[in-house]
């Protein structure tokens, strides 16, 4: 060999490793190594920095997703509460209505009566109207034997929340189940305007039921347990009285019972 191809292979410069060597020692002592190619190294980087770019975007995603839906749920919350104070409100004015239109016809009634008694001359010649059947059932039906009674009621207020409870009892003399419908009606008549609150709800007239079917359906063979519920729209809201009606299943008035609360 020449002297001069030897100087050229001595001048040939190594390359650099491409290749990364890792060390790693066991609890023993012993030591072993591996290697890893550095451009894999780099797509594990890229890699993992991807994924955690990713990640933070996605998380991001999500809570503003549970933000979203937070006030979506405020807001359907509000609507509910205002729906509700509109049924409430809706309620009271109709109740009102009825009321006015009860002294309107009493209003109308007395006047009548009046003029009757200031000419009673042709108040004798006129026929006699026939007696209209009431609309509903009312107060002047009366039960013949006492079929259900009413023992142990209580109040209790929390707030702007009343319960009345009371147990119904079976009064039949014959082993035989009562049934009907049980309405409970609360009664302000302190204030200027009485104000009623009905469980279940149901339109007043006259301080007794216009639908005497839209009442609580009972089924008892000795007793039963009876829960009222109210709902008051402010404290000053505080009824007087507490009166239990009762109907059977075509009508007819059981039992009529009116309870202070003071």
């Amino acid at each position: 060999m020449s002297p001069s191809s030897r100087k050229n292979k001595g001048s040939i410069k190594k390359k650099p490793h491409s290749r990364l060597t890792f060390v790693v020692m066991n609890p023993l002592g012993k030591m072993k190594n591996f290697t890893i190619s550095r451009s894999f190294l780099v797509i594990a980087i890229a890699f993992l920095l991807i994924y955690i770019i990713a990640t933070i975007f996605l998380i991001n995603d999500y809570f503003a997703m549970i933000r979203t839906n937070s006030a979506l749920l405020r807001q359907n919350e509000g609507l509910t509460r205002k729906m509700n104070q509109i049924k409430k409100d809706s309620y009271k004015s109709r109740q009102r209505v009825i009321f006015l239109e009860s002294l309107l016809n009493r209003q109308a009634e007395e006047e009548t009566d009046m003029e009757g008694s200031e000419n009673p001359v042709a108040s004798k010649e006129e026929t006699s109207p026939e007696p209209v059947e009431p609309e509903g059932p009312g107060e002047a039906e009366k039960p013949e034997e006492p079929h259900v009674d009413v023992e142990e009621i209580s109040f209790s207020r929390q707030g702007l929340q009343m319960t009345v409870s009371f147990k119904l009892l079976n009064a039949k003399k014959a082993k035989e189940p009562a049934s009907g419908y049980v309405h409970i009606i609360a009664v302000d008549k302190n204030s200027q305007t009485p104000q009623y609150w009905t469980y279940p709800k149901v339109a007043i007239r006259n301080d007794m039921p216009v639908d005497y079917k839209k009442g609580l359906l009972f089924i008892i063979n000795n007793f039963k347990t009876i829960r009222g519920e109210y709902f008051f729209d402010s404290e000053k809201d505080s009824p007087s009285q507490i009166k239990i009606v009762i109907y059977d299943r075509k009508g007819k008035l059981l039992l009529k019972r009116a309870f202070n609360t003071g």
